[in-house]
């Protein structure tokens, strides 16, 4: 059975119970696998670690590259925010100077033409809207 082997050398490779699983090889008549466990139990666990390490390096380079550019995403929204927020404040306070400044010219006009109306006298009664 390739499963059930493959589970009894990956238990071995992490050093639980692999004296076990040893004894039992040897047990069965054969001497010659205890060169074959004694290189497995040094390597293997090595080998093991050092796939986990590479996995666990890609995995968090992943999510490491991931964190930044949701970061910048998230700095880019935050400044298209700000930028928006001051856009709106500009436009509010120039619609406010801009109907002032209409309002302004147009008492001007109004004051103008009643100067011209009245051929010059001027009037110190001041009329308010």
């Amino acid at each position: 059975n390739i499963g059930l082997g493959m589970l009894t050398v990956f238990q071995c490779t992490t050093t639980a119970g692999w004296a076990q699983v040893m004894y039992r090889v040897m047990d069965s008549g054969a001497e010659v696998a205890v060169p074959y466990f004694v290189l497995l139990i040094f390597f293997g666990p090595y080998f093991v670690v050092n796939l986990f390490l590479a996995v666990l390096k890609t995995k968090f380079g992943k999510a490491q590259s991931l964190f930044l550019a949701n970061m910048v995403v998230t700095q880019d929204k935050k400044q298209n925010t700000l930028a928006a927020a001051a856009g709106w404040v500009l436009r509010v306070l120039g619609g406010c100077v801009e109907r002032r400044r209409v309002a302004a010219q147009a008492r001007e006009e109004d004051l103008a033409r009643k100067l011209q109306e009245s051929d010059g006298a001027w009037s110190w009664r001041v009329e308010y809207k």
